[in-house]
């Protein structure tokens, strides 16, 4: 079996893993996540989707957070890349109707997995739960939050199909 060696893949990941790296022994300033998140956003819109999503995979110990605001580091740049990476599918493989993505208003050409129908529950409830709460943005951020990992999720299963 031969395997096939992706340079162009492999350059990026290892310029992040040594940016991640100097950045946390403080020999290059934090602001160079910015410039690291440019080139993944970059590598995200020219590469194949297959390379994108296993270069996003393969970040996920890596992922920093974005210098946005002195002493505000909130913003990780996995958000970011994730939602560039669902706008790729969307735009670039003309994902435009509502039947593209999910797959019951298609007719059901693929059968649903149990997790799909645990995940809508899932946000069903949490959805639900935001009547009765204490703090209604806070919970309604963290349902957001959950929506926005799904997105890799979304990718992934369009891929495969």
């Amino acid at each position: 079996m031969q395997i096939k060696l992706n340079l162009k893949r492999w350059v990026v990941f290892l310029t992040e893993v040594a940016v991640v790296f100097f950045m946390a022994l403080g020999v290059i300033p934090r602001e160079a996540s910015l410039f690291l998140t440019g080139l993944l956003v970059f590598y995200f819109v020219f590469s194949p989707l297959k390379d994108s999503i296993w270069l996003f995979i393969a970040s996920i110990p890596l992922f920093v957070a974005l210098p946005i605001a002195e002493n505000f580091d909130s913003m990780a740049n996995w958000r970011l890349l994730l939602s560039v990476l669902f706008l790729v599918v969307f735009f670039k493989h003309k994902k435009w109707r509502i039947s593209d993505w999910i797959p019951a208003f298609a007719g059901m050409t693929r059968r649903l997995y149990q997790f799909e129908y645990l995940t809508g529950v899932f946000f069903l409830i949490s959805l639900l739960s935001l009547f009765n709460a204490q703090y209604f943005f806070a919970g309604f951020k963290k349902i957001l939050f959950l929506v926005n990992i799904i997105l890799l999720y979304i990718n992934v299963q369009y891929k495969k199909n």
